[in-house]
């Protein structure tokens, strides 16, 4: 009788510790829920007015200037979210923004290993109460025009050919010799050239370009019998495509021209 007493006991006993420790899991649990919902009623209270004034890309250097309106909060930091394309780059900025204060940012992109911007986003960082980092949503965004893009990568000149032959980014306005520039293109309007021309003044523009450079255009060739030139400097060079699509880089050089 004396053991079987015993062993109702221990059974006892290894019940009650069962419970209790059940009980301290489920406290546990109970306890960050009232937890994290305390830290979201607080952020709730948040008013975390962030605007970007203007965004500008100097060679490789991105700049932004943010600032902080009106109203209550303390931030720890403000991510920063570049995006080229699919791609995006978040940067942490450290610095706390007081109520009515402004910064320009400086982030050297070589260094972040992102090709170009074409959009800049912002979101307020916290500290909760827990001491974990809560990122919040993106609050303001800078979208960098097509004209802005082209001229960050270096471009001198853009001409559009919507209707007229206008240099987009410089001074560089072309002249129609023949071309018409009102038939209806891929997107928008574009010029047809039916072996006429249009030429832009030599200008010192591109005379810097040093030893490398770069052109784009976007053609339809009319037929495939024989070169048909895209785009060219007179003594310079030539961007030409031949029968079969394939594109020629033809240089000027030591008095004769030389497909590169």
């Amino acid at each position: 009788m004396a053991k079987r007493g015993m062993s109702a006991v221990i059974t006892t006993l290894i019940i009650i510790l069962l419970t209790m420790v059940v009980l301290g899991i489920l406290w546990v649990v109970v306890k960050n829920v009232i937890n994290n919902q305390r830290e979201k009623i607080s952020l709730t209270g948040l008013v975390i007015n962030l605007k970007i004034q203007k965004a500008f890309i100097n060679n490789t250097n991105l700049s932004v200037m943010v600032k902080r309106g009106p109203g209550s909060g303390n931030i720890s930091g403000i991510d920063f979210i570049m995006a080229e394309g699919g791609n995006s780059v978040v940067v942490e900025e450290n610095s706390i923004l007081k109520e009515l204060d402004h910064k320009i940012f400086n982030f050297d992109l070589n260094k972040l290993n992102i090709g170009f911007v074409k959009k800049v986003s912002i979101a307020p960082v916290y500290i909760l109460e827990s001491g974990k980092k809560f990122r919040g949503n993106v609050v303001d965004a800078f979208e960098f025009t097509n004209k802005e893009i082209i001229k960050n990568l270096g471009g001198i000149s853009w001409w559009g050919f919507e209707n007229n032959v206008i240099d987009i980014l410089g001074n560089n306005n072309g002249v129609v010799e023949g071309a018409d520039c009102s038939v209806n293109g891929k997107y928008g309007k574009a010029c047809s050239f039916d072996n006429n021309d249009i030429k832009v003044n030599d200008n010192s523009d591109f005379d810097n370009f040093g030893t490398a450079f770069s052109v784009s255009a976007w053609v339809k060739p009319f037929s495939w019998n024989s070169y048909n030139t895209i785009v060219g400097q007179e003594s310079g060079f030539l961007l030409t495509i031949d029968s079969s699509g394939k594109l020629h880089n033809w240089i000027y050089a030591n008095g004769s021209w030389e497909d590169d």
